[in-house]
């Protein structure tokens, strides 16, 4: 079963840059979680630039 939301995280570590794309109607602490376990999942994040693409997010970012 396919889900309905989710997060894709790419990580460049050549241009030092960190591509998020968000799909679907995430829920937003949800969302907020899972970003936080992406980060958590690489060495010293804050090295990282950050792009965030929301284009096909169709969810409200409450948190």
């Amino acid at each position: 079963m396919s889900q309905k939301y989710r997060l894709s995280v790419f990580l460049d570590e050549t241009h030092s840059i960190l591509i998020a794309r968000v799909f679907g109607p995430f829920p937003s602490a949800e969302l907020c979680d899972r970003f936080i376990e992406a980060y958590a999942e690489i060495g010293e994040p804050w090295r990282y630039d950050r792009l965030i693409d929301f284009r096909r997010y169709t969810g409200h970012l409450e948190d």
